[in-house]
């Protein structure tokens, strides 16, 4: 399977891979298939079902289905003060989520705001409103104690569930092009 997403990963920087080019299975006669190293006789038949990618019924590849949980806008933990430590900001969690507040208050402006520079520019607001910070930039963090670091924002998006199937659709795409080139 780690083949396949290598090709995968090929087929999009090569720009082979077509956003609106999909049909939910086909047979293709031409090319090799090998999946966890044994070689599948051809021809072909390339379909999604689900999260997985399938070559004449046996899964090449398999997405996790995204888990998104409703991020609220967490607003500042009570804790912080104007003399609180930078890693106390970045560590505290608010009550009922696994991650620190500046987390989910990103995971919060990406659901709402969709663009990651608007994203950017609303985390960068919030980390400046918190009490203990005295100046921040988007990469460098001064606070009220003294403390100084380089602390840059980068957006990580997480695909939703319609996103992912996209993705596995491409792919699909993708090996039956790569079959068909051989």
């Amino acid at each position: 399977m780690k083949s396949l997403k290598y090709i995968f990963a090929v087929l999009l920087a090569a720009g082979i891979l077509s956003a609106n080019a999909y049909s939910q299975s086909q047979t293709v006669n031409s090319g090799y298939v090998f999946i966890d190293g044994k070689y599948i006789e051809p021809p072909y038949k390339v379909e999604r079902k689900g999260f997985s990618v399938y070559i004449n019924g046996i899964e090449a590849m398999k997405y996790k289905k995204p888990v998104h949980i409703r991020y609220k806008y967490p607003g500042y933990p009570p804790q912080i003060t104007k003399n609180s430590s930078i890693d106390d900001m970045l560590n505290i969690k608010p009550p009922g989520y696994d991650l620190p507040y500046i987390n989910v208050a990103e995971e919060y402006f990406k659901r709402k705001y969709k663009k990651g520079k608007i994203v950017k520019k609303k985390l960068i607001k919030y980390i400046q409103g918190f009490p203990n910070v005295k100046y921040y930039n988007g990469s460098y963090l001064e606070t009220y104690n003294g403390e100084t670091r380089n602390f840059s924002i980068i957006i990580r998006w997480t695909p939703d569930a319609n996103e992912l199937k996209k993705i596995i659709d491409r792919t699909t795409e993708g090996i039956k092009s790569l079959l068909k080139s051989k």
